[in-house]
């Protein structure tokens, strides 16, 4: 993702990237992808390390389809590849006709009624290929490690390095977890590769932005395509609601990180219950601290990969604050609406700088983190259920709005675009309270306009006033401020915490 208020910065990075790892000139070999023996270019692997690479893996040549399919064919408990036509219907291709490709990873041999189901993103945008150049890694990291890998045994695989995080056996991840994984923007990768031109594309054959296709609440700009019509984009979701998955990401590039940060994860938009949020919370901070982990046991620097001092690892936040702007039809967004446990990942300089330019050391840290990121998302499916929440919160109270905002009062804004129908609505904020005090040692006080104008705050520590300070009464009647001003103003004199949200901080 960029934003117009980055660009100017474009000229800077694409320096310090010349500076910190040599920017290499267009390759005119492949990978290369080794999907047959003897694999001694690729260091035995089929997807080699980034050192034994001299490019991005290419897609019309032929050796993603032949890698992958490598990877099933030689860990065939493990992993099973297919065409989306298979899995759906005809339709279920690129713009320009394309083939999808999922790979599913799980043990086969295990009962699946109980698995967790969970779904990444690869490379969505096409220009921004650290989703792809480290899934397909990873991919075959697990693989290699459930079947047994002499020089890992006893692999364990990990969702951080938190005091609250776990390591789990292989083999039991496999048991429990279904990983599928997809790239649904192929016609934007193979504009990369060498035989095509070299520069990737970041929307589809038809040029649109994919990451703009997904059904959020709200509504489209005008003008725009409408959601799901490309057909990426609706045979994703057709796969999605299939699936129903519990925990997802999906993975991006950026050019600046206004956190200085080389992997910056975010946190989706959605409405969610205390349970819910914490389980943002510890996907946040377990995935930060998997990356930073990644880092250090493959001597990857932020700094020296980034070409800029002092850049962390990994740092997390809304997506706002990651890339300064917000918008419908967001895969996370719509991820989390789904019901799953969300959080997306933008990777520094996968992005325009350096784009089709492989540099092996850059590639190395884009390929860490996301190996970190897919590793905490699968471990976290095995636990996140478990996830329990005792708020203690004290003898807290709230400021009640008995009014119900409802279809009837509009929409806040313009009104829908031509041919939209907007379902009704009942909406309070209310709902938020109640969540909190099921989850809390003891319950929240719900105060009414009167009882605050009476002063009845007796016997609370924390006091709640969001968005409206001044609701109307128990009888839907309007009263006056002044007195509940006072009150207020006795409550903090007193010792109390006066929480204020929204408007009601003005």
């Amino acid at each position: 993702m960029i934003t117009s208020r980055n660009t100017a910065r474009v000229a800077l990075f694409t320096s310090l990237l010349a500076l910190a790892v040599g920017a290499t000139t267009l390759p005119s070999s492949a990978s290369p992808v080794c999907p047959d023996e003897p694999r001694t270019t690729c260091g035995g692997r089929i997807f080699p390390e980034a050192q034994d690479t001299v490019a991005f893996v290419q897609h019309d040549s032929g050796e993603y389809e032949d890698g992958i399919k490598a990877l099933a064919k030689e860990f065939p408990r493990f992993v099973k590849v297919t065409n989306f036509t298979k899995l759906l219907d005809n339709k279920a291709k690129s713009f320009d006709g394309r083939p999808l490709w999922l790979i599913e990873i799980t043990d086969f041999d295990a009962p699946e009624e109980g698995k967790v189901p969970v779904m990444v993103s690869l490379s969505v945008h096409g220009a921004e290929r650290a989703g792809l150049e480290g899934g397909a890694r990873y991919m075959e990291d697990l693989a290699r490690w459930a079947a047994g890998d002499p020089d890992e045994p006893e692999r364990k695989l990990r969702n951080g390095t938190d005091p609250d995080s776990v390591a789990v056996p292989i083999s039991k991840v496999m048991k429990k977890v279904h990983l599928y994984v997809a790239d649904i923007n192929p016609d934007g990768w193979a504009a990369g590769d060498v035989q095509n031109g070299g520069v990737f594309m970041r929307a589809n054959g038809n040029g649109s932005d994919l990451n703009r296709q997904f059904p959020t609440t709200g509504w489209f700009d005008v003008g725009r395509p409408a959601a799901l019509s490309e057909p990426e984009a609706a045979a994703w979701d057709r796969l999605a609601r299939r699936i129903k998955p519990a925990i997802t990401t999906d993975i991006h590039g950026e050019l600046t990180s206004e956190q200085n940060a080389f992997a910056d994860m975010m946190y989706p938009a959605g409405q969610w219950n205390p349970v819910e949020q914490m389980q943002h919370a510890r996907l946040a901070q377990h995935m930060k601290s998997n990356v930073e982990r990644y880092f250090e046991e493959e001597g990857v620097s932020a700094g020296t990969a980034s070409g800029v001092a002092g850049m962390k690892p990994a740092q997390f936040a809304t997506g706002f604050d990651v890339v300064g702007y917000d918008d419908s039809g967001f895969m996370g967004d719509y991820f989390t609406q789904l019901g799953a446990v969300d959080m997306d990942v933008e990777h520094f300089l996968s992005h325009m700088v350096p784009n089709s330019e492989w540099a092996a050391p850059l590639e190395q840290a884009h390929i860490a983190a996301v190996r970190g990121e897919i590793e905490t998302l699968i471990v976290e499916a095995t636990v996140t259920h478990d996830i329990d929440v005792s708020l203690k919160l004290g003898r807290a109270g709230y400021a009640y709005d008995p009014k119900i905002i409802t279809s009837a009062d509009g929409y806040g804004g313009p009104k829908p675009p031509e041919g939209i129908d907007p379902r009704p609505y009942r909406s309070t904020r209310m709902r938020y309270f109640r969540d909190l005090s099921r989850k809390a040692t003891r319950p929240l006080r719900k105060v009414w306009a009167e009882d605050l104008a009476h002063d009845r705050l007796g016997g609370l520590e924390t006091f709640v006033v969001a968005d409206n300070p001044w609701p109307r009464n128990s009888r839907g009647k309007k009263i006056g401020t002044a007195r509940r001003v006072r009150a207020l103003k006795r409550f903090v004199k007193n010792g109390g915490n006066l929480i204020l949200t929204d408007r009601a901080v003005r």
